[in-house]
């Protein structure tokens, strides 16, 4: 696989998986729409977040995030470092490396599907059950089509436009306590346009706030682990 289509796979996978949802989000969120806040602004958190057999590791604090995405059995990997609305992004693959910048809309885009979960979005129809956990579906509108052309910025391609899915439904359980998102298992159905033999996309969350049990170690786990691979990245090892 050349690097830029590693490229391509890492931005549909880390940057461009929810940026659809972004696009075309609603207002329409309910008591749920507190937590987007939470996430993206108001509190400190580390957080690891697992979709399917990948690992990502997130640290937000004041309005710096950092976000690991471990290498896989692709072996290549990409490290997030974002302010606010806008992250660079670096990809590193068996001696390359390449990166370059995205407007996003927060470290909640790097949840998998958590912010069309909390936030609802003009693809989909949104159906919540109230309770612990909270229960969330979200299905693809009718006449709405299976992908959107969203354009990721490459510093050594140029601009790269990509089909991101719109899936045909995503469910969530939203597990809360103290008055904070704590755990979140999400799954979510590719549409049958992408051919993939693989259609069912599976995302565990666990979050830890400042100051709670756990915090500290899982903050030092994120920090190490993105000088490691920020070293290794010019090497291409894992």
């Amino acid at each position: 696989m050349g690097i830029r289509k590693q490229v391509q796979v890492v931005a549909l996978a880390i940057i461009a998986l929810v940026v659809v949802s972004v696009i075309r989000a609603t207002s329409h969120s309910g008591d749920l729409g507190k937590y987007i806040g939470d996430l993206n602004g108001n509190l400190d958190y580390a957080a690891v977040v697992w979709i399917d057999d990948n690992t990502h590791l997130v640290l937000k604090e004041g309005d710096h995030y950092l976000v690991v995405d471990e290498p896989g059995e692709s072996g290549f990997w990409t490290l997030i470092n974002g302010t606010g609305k806008s992250a660079r992004w670096t990809m590193c693959a068996r001696g390359s490396r390449n990166s370059g910048t995205q407007k996003v809309y927060g470290p909640i885009v790097f949840f998998g599907y958590l912010l069309p979960v909390l936030n609802g979005s003009q693809l989909y129809e949104r159906n919540v059950s109230w309770g612990n956990p909270v229960k969330v579906i979200l299905t693809r509108k009718p006449r709405i089509p299976p992908y959107r052309n969203v354009t990721v910025n490459d510093s050594e391609y140029g601009p790269q436009t990509l089909e991101i899915p719109v899936n045909d439904w995503i469910k969530a359980n939203l597990t809360f306590s103290g008055g904070r998102l704590r755990e979140a298992v999400i799954v979510s159905r590719h549409p049958d346009h992408f051919n993939l033999s693989q259609k069912l996309v599976r995302v565990r969350i666990k979050i830890v706030y400042w100051g709670e049990d756990g915090y500290a170690s899982l903050r030092e786990r994120v920090l190490e682990r993105y000088g490691e691979l920020m070293n290794l990245c010019s090497h291409g090892r894992r």
